[in-house]
């Protein structure tokens, strides 16, 4: 711009900003620092050219740049940078920052009881299951089944749809607390994509050969996805109590998890998107069935499974919910599910963060098991002990009990592989080891010699065995460890005292 014109230019500038409304003269100033869009710009933002931009609407930026760029209605392009709240035409309250998809079964749906904890967040907005942009509410639902024109979400059974009313009551979910961590964190706005649906299996996520975006969940997401700009960062997801209570769907689970994975990556338009999942705590049921307890342990198992597996093909964190509480027989409370979205918050900026792309995120669940043993009395008897090793970060360790008002860690059980019934009560304490970042388990004499007795491997380590089981193992950055097993137990003599 000549020298002279660019004098002038900034007197009006000077003269608008005294009268027009300040959010007008914020899109005015933003179009004063932009240049002539070249080839090259153009094709560097091809993919976040937004267009009929709604009021508050989250446009997902673009990870090199920091901005979006919007059309107007005169054809006009404008770069924005990460925040806002900007004025696109007549659209208010317009954001940039990231998109994440909330997807799988009714714990990620949200169905906690309402609680008096409402969280209002200025920069962060959803797009509604009406599939219009809008506030996240602080006490009401997330997700709102019954406004979808979606025909997916009114044939597949779910509580909310069937009775609408009962979303006075409860609803509450992880998505706002996550968009809070989140937006803390970083400075990044936040939209929240809602697409999961209550009581559904991963066969109902499955992509069908005619996947129609409106009759079936995957394609519906899909669909989601491109309306609402085209991209996204990631997909948050929580999903597995269904096929937990089905014994044949908990046994192929894992071969499915990973087919739909592998899909979905195909699929989604940006290779570098981030998949954060939970792995499915805990259910209260009076069914003594064995094969319950073996449905649970094998969804949780082909969790850990799969994200060991996958976790080196793109930026993924899978987080735990054993430690959580319930407000009833298989949902999440509302103050579980807000810890919850924490956790997954936490976990996905660690994986946003540009130094640390290439670091996975911590593997909670043991890497090694040592059997010890300490003398006392002079060496004229033992202690018995297991010492486990987990992968932690750089700062976390293990939170102390003692330091908790709590004194005992829960969840660990020993098992008879050739057995399915109750584990051996053979395990008298667990307890943070004095470097803080292993666990050691304290074993009864009667409970050794019984392990000694028996054929090398027979018997075998869980940690969140089972359809409820009682775990609180959380490290000092409020990460639960995850449940794994079956870790063999290497018995090991007694030293000689000679």
């Amino acid at each position: 711009m000549p020298s002279s014109q660019h004098h002038h230019y900034h007197h009006l500038i000077s003269f608008l900003c005294f009268s027009l409304p300040l959010h007008l003269i914020h899109l005015i100033l933003l179009a004063s620092q932009c240049e002539p869009a070249t080839a090259a710009a153009a094709t560097t933002r091809t993919r976040h050219l937004f267009r009929q931009v709604q009021s508050y609407q989250v446009l997902q930026r673009h990870w090199e740049t920091n901005t979006a760029w919007v059309e107007l209605l005169d054809g006009k392009q404008h770069e924005l940078k990460v925040g806002g709240p900007y004025t696109v035409d007549d659209a208010q309250h317009v954001m940039v920052g990231d998109l994440w998809i909330l997807a799988g079964q009714s714990n990620m749906e949200g169905y906690a009881f309402f609680d008096h904890h409402h969280q209002e967040l200025e920069s962060s907005y959803v797009f509604q299951s009406n599939e219009s942009w809008g506030i996240v509410p602080a006490s009401q639902p997330v997700h709102y089944l019954a406004t979808s024109p979606r025909l997916v979400h009114h044939t597949l059974p779910d509580p909310t749809v069937a009775d609408p009313t009962v979303l006075f009551d409860r609803g509450a979910s992880l998505g706002p607390s996550f968009a809070h961590h989140y937006h803390q964190a970083l400075d990044v706005p936040v939209g929240l994509i809602p697409c999961a649906h209550g009581g559904v299996t991963l066969q109902q996520w499955m992509k069908q050969p005619l996947d129609d975006a409106n009759t079936t969940l995957y394609g519906a997401m899909l669909d989601t996805i491109r309306l609402v700009g085209g991209s996204v960062t990631g997909v948050l997801w929580y999903q597995g109590e269904s096929d937990a209570v089905q014994l044949p769907l908990a046994q192929q689970y894992q071969h499915q998890f990973t087919q739909w994975l592998d899909q979905l990556r195909l699929d989604l338009p940006d290779t570098d998107c981030v998949f954060i999942f939970a792995q499915i705590g805990r259910t209260i049921s009076t069914n003594t069935n064995d094969d319950a307890d073996r449905g649970w342990t094998l969804v949780r198992q082909a969790q850990l499974d799969v994200f060991q597996q996958q976790r080196s093909l793109w930026r993924m964190a899978l987080v735990s919910t054993l430690d959580a509480t319930m407000d009833d027989y298989i949902h999440l409370s509302a103050n579980s599910l807000r810890n919850v979205g924490r956790r997954m918050a936490d976990a996905a900026v660690h994986l946003m963060k540009k130094d640390q792309q290439q670091q996975h995120w911590p593997l909670l669940s043991a890497t090694g098991m040592t059997m010890l043993h300490l003398p006392y009395d002079n060496g004229r008897c033992w202690r018995h002990l297991l010492r486990l090793d987990f992968q932690h970060s750089s700062v976390a360790s293990w939170l102390h009990k003692e330091e908790d008002n709590d004194r005992r860690i829960m969840g660990f059980t020993i098992h008879d592989s050739l057995r399915t019934d109750a584990p051996l009560d053979i395990i008298y304490s667990a307890r943070v080891n004095a470097n803080r970042h292993q666990i050691d388990l304290y074993l009864t004499d009667d409970g050794y010699q019984q392990l000694a007795q028996q054929e090398k491997g027979r018997f075998v380590l869980w940690y969140g065995y089972g359809k409820n089981p009682q775990c609180n193992l959380v490290t000092t950055d409020n990460q639960a460890a995850l449940a794994f097993g079956p870790l063999s137990i290497n018995v090991t003599p007694l030293p000689s005292n000679g």
